[in-house]
């Protein structure tokens, strides 16, 4: 930004360090991101006015393309870092459809011996010490070149949020992204409307502009990138057999260099270019294996032999390609990040997670890894640096990110966007079974989490029907629609009722981790109920309303805690210790039910009691770990042995479960998808009913 406030000064009863990116009150001191710190100089600069929206956005972002939901998350930084009030602001004031203004005093030509950051390791010098003076000054430059220097070159640029930018937006799947080295061009697997062809396709990312780069009979394709972007590799079955080949970048003859096998996919090719690797099933096989194609030779062989029900996917090298990186799948489910010593064969597990990972790349010059997960239990990017494997997310402004691929340099990240359309449908029961399922709250855009009020009448949902995604409920009685939050495009997860629906309790990632809050219906004001270090997510009232359970990492892995609704005071207590993420209580059998996100299976335990937890239904999958909801007299959950079915379990474990019915589709994945009535009459479940994706663009800065 053009502003050029770098002296120390203060903003109320902060000290502000711009050049430091720090603030600090006696003797606490408190970082500020990069931008954060740029938003608070450019209301400094205007003190006491109202800056607009996009003003903040065009001095703050300049030419990098963002929504003003960056810029409501870095005001809600700089609060938190004030401890600002926002509906009794003494630092900040938002103007109503208008912008913000700093409303606290600001003071420059601080006196030389105020107490800064700088100033702590510099002693005040006196009349009597003028041959001093000169070292001193030495010192406070160098201090200061040194501090600036470590700012700007230690400032994380892939630790901002960002807000993607739509690059492909086909009718129909676009599989086999990938990127050029220069990040200027991306190509793409498509099938036109009409044609059973798979043709690789090219889209510059300056105008969008789209040419199709081959013209193939085939349902194959797969095209890559050369590590110097001067040609393109991909798959083709010609006279019934599958073929790997090569063509320059900018057109020409294609030469078959290598042989594939059944349905080859995830192709990258080795920095040095004389490998490519991909994965594919060996004939009589039915696991996913990895090959490594010579291209000299010609000669595709397999790198690493695995047991039954073991698959490798998604390879991708290192920098220096002495490893492979790549997820190792049991079963075709669960998996976790491996590295191999190409030289030896090697492995080293990298994550230890036991989750769905949906692709993952090489960044920041070989030192991250990106994947995408539902570790957390939603999906999200996360990266982790390879020396230390610490994960943390990336904060992008989308539910379910995808396959990320990265430039060279690792300024540029494209990735899939599943973009499902979710609806909810409702079914209830009769004497002779269960009549046929109708549509609740329809819309053409998506509705997802959805939960039942105890009384039956009301449903809480999330949808984004008006553009972000946000809470909603709807009376099953005359059809009215409520908005209940305007979140304005932050991370909104799994809305449900109190017990006399007055309330409803949820989590969001309003800041940088997921929160639990309460939200009071009629008057749509919302307050923090539990904020930790890292994620809360999935509450639950307890069925007398005096508790609120929940699933929290702050202790390093998911345990269920739960806290007192009204005594605010309270200390949050834990419930389980050998892990636990999605929770209900069960109707007047003393038990508490929950769910992994890491382990296939429902448990239940009684509090207060010596015996250990139970396993109480076996098969259900980890996916599935919102999928199922207590009724009087037993669990609804979903069951995939054989399709995808709705069971009811009976809590008396003598008696064998019992499929009820079948949705005509597939039920969404990694989510709270069931909703009940107390005696299981009506059932409600989210249903997908249409599936696309989108690629979609980050820039880094």
């Amino acid at each position: 930004m053009s502003n050029t406030i770098t002296e120390p000064f203060t903003v109320g009863d902060w000290l502000i360090e711009p050049e430091l990116l720090c603030i600090s009150k006696s003797k606490e001191v408190r970082k500020l991101e990069f931008r954060t710190m740029e938003i608070l100089l450019c209301l400094v600069s205007n003190q006491g006015e109202v800056v607009s929206k996009k003003k903040l956005l065009n001095e703050v972002w300049g030419e990098v393309y963002v929504t003003s939901n960056s810029l409501t998350r870095g005001i809600s930084k700089l609060r938190k870092a004030f401890d600002d009030d926002p509906h009794n602001p003494k630092y900040i004031d938002t103007i109503s459809k208008s912008g913000y203004r700093l409303v606290a005093p600001v003071k420059f030509n601080l006196d030389s011996n105020y107490n800064t950051q700088l100033g702590t390791l510099i002693s005040p010098t006196t009349s009597d010490d003028k041959s001093r003076r000169w070292l001193w000054s030495l010192v406070a430059i160098t201090v200061v070149l040194v501090f600036n220097l470590a700012s700007v070159s230690f400032r994380d640029i892939y630790s901002e949020f960002y807000d993607p930018i739509p690059v492909s937006t086909l009718v129909g799947p676009e599989r086999g992204l990938a990127i050029s080295p220069d990040g200027k061009k991306i190509s793409f697997s498509y099938v036109e409307p009409g044609t059973n062809n798979i043709d690789v396709y090219v889209k510059l990312l300056d105008d969008l502009s789209q040419i199709k780069f081959t013209n193939l009979e085939t349902q194959q394709a797969y095209g890559i990138w050369s590590p110097d972007g001067n040609y393109m590799a991909y798959a083709s079955v010609e006279d019934g057999n599958c073929g790997i080949y090569r063509e320059p970048s900018f057109g020409g003859e294609k030469v078959r260099i290598g042989d594939c096998f059944q349905a080859p996919r995830d192709f990258v090719w080795s920095p040095d270019g004389k490998t490519i690797a991909f994965t594919d099933f060996k004939p009589r096989r039915q696991t996913r294996s990895i090959f490594f194609l010579d291209i000299e030779t010609h000669v595709s062989e397999e790198i690493l032999t695995t047991e039954k029900g073991i698959s490798n996917k998604t390879p991708t090298f290192s920098s220096n390609g002495e490893y492979l990186f790549f997820n190792r799948t049991i079963d075709g489910q669960n998996g976790d990040i491996y590295k191999m010593r190409i030289s030896d064969k090697e492995l080293t597990r990298l994550t230890f997670d036991n989750s769905w990972i949906l692709g993952l790349d090489i960044f920041d010059n070989g030192k991250q890894i990106a994947f995408s997960s539902n570790r957390g239990g939603p999906w999200a990017m996360w990266k982790m640096p390879i020396s230390n494997g610490i994960i943390t997310r990336f904060h992008i402004n989308d539910r379910v990110p995808a396959y990320p691929r990265f430039s060279a340099n690792g300024k540029r990240m494209v990735y899939k966007s599943i973009q499902d359309q979710i609806q909810l449908w409702t079914i209830e029961k009769e004497e002779s079974g269960f009549k046929t399922p109708v549509q609740v709250a329809s819309s053409t855009r998506t509705e997802i989490h959805p939960s039942l009020s105890n009384d039956g009448n009301k449903i809480v949902f999330i949808s984004n029907r008006s553009g972000n995604f946000e809470v909603w409920s709807n009376n099953l009685k005359d059809n009215n629609l409520t908005k209940l939050t305007s979140l304005k495009g932050s991370f909104v997860n799994m809305p449900s009722w109190s017990r006399d629906g007055s309330e409803v309790v949820f989590d969001a990632r309003i800041n940088e981790d997921n929160a639990i809050y309460i939200l009071d219906v009629a008057s749509k004001l919302i307050r923090t109920f539990i904020d930790l270090k890292g994620d809360q997510v999935n509450a639950r009232y307890s069925r007398d309303g005096k508790f609120i359970y929940f699933a929290s990492n702050h202790s390093g892995t998911w345990q269920i805690w739960k806290k007192s609704v009204f005594d605010t005071n309270a200390a949050i207590e834990q419930i389980t210790t050998n892990g636990g993420y999605h929770m209900q209580e069960g109707y007047n059998d003393g038990y508490l039910y929950y769910s992994r996100s890491d382990a296939s299976g429902i448990w239940r335990l009684k509090e207060g009691d010596d015996k250990a937890e139970e396993l109480f239904i076996s098969n259900l999958s980890s996916i599935d770990w919102g999928s199922w909801v207590p009724v009087n007299d037993g669990i609804l959950y979903i069951n995939r042995d054989f399709g995808i079915q709705i069971y009811h379990q009976s809590y008396n474990t003598e008696k064998a479960p019992v499929s009820l019915f079948n949705p005509a589709k597939r039920i969404q994945l990694a989510n709270p998808t069931l909703t009940a009535t107390l005696d299981g009459s009506k059932i409600i479940f989210a249903q997908i009913e249409n599936s696309e994706d989108e690629i979609m663009m980050v820039d880094f800065k």
